[in-house]
């Protein structure tokens, strides 16, 4: 069964050691930053894919045949220092589907069609009727269809509501990525994503009559840590380097984000071919919960000798 990439193997290439001495290689360093660890692994095999991911969707073939085929010459080109309208209509095409492709991304959508198609159930808890709802698990097509459908509108924002900064990297510190590589701030709408170990961009919302651009810019050592501390906090759940060392393991684990602690978030929000709930599945989620507090009220035989009158002589 062949893998899935949901973050192509033509863009991860541009951040393993083979690509800074123009060789051919396909393996990159991985980092877990929430426990330090770290290994070399193939990009083809193991890094950043899985069986049947997109669960056969036309859209992940379209993007294999069209913008990854293309990727690195649009990365060479920016490279070059290439502004042209035909270059940065294939660089936005490429950086929206990589916010839009990934495993949280696409989880959140899960998550929202489960909660737009919930269903009211009855069920019986503690001896009493409660009204409750079922959430089932949203199925991999159904989210890519919405995926495909938003697409075009995400490339548009990034094309036209935004001003670009690409930064060219000169120094030691090389560029990180992640298994979620396009980064939007919630608050402030800010784009960032490392496209390569020496190349990234930066976009902010354009100000009241300012017209889109990009520019071109070398990035200091501040800019580079900033780019990579955001890299590591914002992660799915790992990062790449072409590289394995202690600075570099002590600097993701240091910039770590904690993991969520809302359940609801935890976890993928979709899977393929999905068996939907019924009432009498939600009841035997009840009857085990009901089960379990009903144990929880019972006192242990502990408890029951620790509350016994002392006897009398």
């Amino acid at each position: 069964m062949a893998n899935d990439h949901f973050i192509p193997g033509a863009y991860l290439r541009g951040f393993t050691h083979e690509y800074l001495t123009g060789q051919k290689g396909g393996k990159l360093v991985v980092y877990n930053p929430s426990s330090g660890n770290s290994g070399s692994l193939s990009i083809n095999e193991h890094i950043a894919c899985e069986p049947e991911f997109y669960n056969g969707h036309p859209l992940d073939k379209k993007w294999s045949e069209t913008i990854e085929r293309t990727w690195g010459n649009v990365r060479d080109r920016l490279k070059a220092g290439e502004n042209t309208p035909g270059l940065l209509d294939q660089l936005f095409w490429f950086v929206s589907a990589q916010f839009i492709r990934t495993q949280s991304f696409m989880s959140r959508v899960g998550r929202q069609i489960a909660w737009e198609e919930r269903k009211k159930s009855q069920v019986t808890l503690d001896g009493r009727e409660v009204s409750g709802i079922i959430m089932n698990v949203a199925d991999t097509t159904s989210v890519m269809n919405r995926v495909q459908a938003s697409w075009p509108t995400a490339k548009d924002a990034l094309e036209t509501d935004y001003v670009w900064t690409v930064y060219h990297n000169h120094s030691e510190r090389l560029f990180l990525t992640s298994d979620d590589p396009c980064q939007l701030d919630d608050r402030t709408q800010k784009v960032v994503m490392s496209l390569a170990l020496d190349l990234a961009i930066n976009g902010r919302l354009v100000r009241d009559s300012e017209a889109p651009y990009l520019r071109h810019s070398d990035a200091s050592a501040e800019v580079v840590r900033k780019i990579n501390q955001g890299v590591v906090r914002e992660c799915s759940r790992l990062v790449y380097s072409h590289e394995q060392t202690d600075d570099l393991r002590r600097f993701v684990t240091r910039h770590c984000a904690p993991l969520p602690s809302d359940p609801l978030t935890i976890g993928r929000g979709f899977v393929n071919n999905p068996e939907p709930s019924t009432d009498e599945d939600a009841q035997r989620i009840i009857d085990r919960i009901n089960e379990l507090r009903r144990r929880e009220r019972e006192p242990q035989s502990g408890d029951a000798a620790a509350t016994q009158p002392p006897l009398q002589r």
